[in-house]
């Protein structure tokens, strides 16, 4: 009886045991495979830093705007998406730097580019916003602009609200993920933009602490 109970412990045991490794062998193994490492990039996310300028937007805004490349060089403005900032193009600064004069720039209440002072957000302010960072910081001539998802909003925009942008300076638009701006009249943009923002200083206290070199932050 003793000895079937031993039995009957040790088979149970070797179960137990078993399961076990096959678990965790089976965890190892899916790990792996959902969770592959992660190489670090030879120059690391947000890092690129252009010549920095700081501009009087519209409404009381200030716009933090970053240029890169020769100043004779053809010229590129890029225009990012909502809660996004102007490093969000880092890899196009990346590759194309070396040929084109690249402007970048923070949408108002992004980055670090200051909120209207009446705390409203709609497109007629990002239009106003992008067509004085091209005023401001792009040479007399042809200006190629790219804009993704509000970015592109944000150059349609500015193309209805300044015709004559289009028809003297626009050498061709570039638009990505995006839709018109006649339907994105209806989102409410202030809502968004503090949500996030808040939710951005949020991620940025507890990144810190999780020490995970697969988190990034965009700066």
């Amino acid at each position: 009886m003793v000895r079937r109970a031993s039995a009957a412990l040790g088979v149970g045991a070797a179960l137990v045991a078993g399961a076990t490794t096959g678990f965790l062998l089976e965890r190892a193994i899916v790990r792996g495979r959902l969770v592959p490492t992660v190489e670090q990039p030879a120059v690391p996310l947000g890092s690129l830093e252009g010549e920095v300028t700081t501009l009087a937007g519209p409404r009381g805004t200030t716009l933090r705007v970053e240029t890169y490349g020769r100043a004779d060089a053809p010229q590129l403005v890029l225009a990012h998406g909502w809660v996004c900032t102007g490093r969000a193009w880092h890899e196009q600064v990346l590759r194309l730097a070396e040929r084109y004069r690249i402007v970048t720039y923070d949408q108002p209440g992004h980055g670090r580019s200051t909120g209207p002072d009446s705390g409203r957000y709609d497109l007629d302010l990002l239009g106003d916003a992008f067509a004085r960072v091209v005023e401001a910081c792009t040479q007399p001539g042809p200006v190629l602009v790219a804009g993704h998802s509000l970015g592109g909003m944000t150059v349609l925009n500015a193309a209805r609200r300044y015709p004559e942008l289009v028809h003297d300076r626009l050498a061709g638009p570039v638009l990505l993920s995006t839709t018109s701006s006649a339907r994105a009249e209806r989102l409410t943009l202030e809502v968004g933009i503090r949500a996030a923002a808040r939710l951005d200083r949020g991620i940025r206290r507890l990144v810190p602490t999780l020490r995970d070199p697969r988190v990034l932050i965009l700066d």
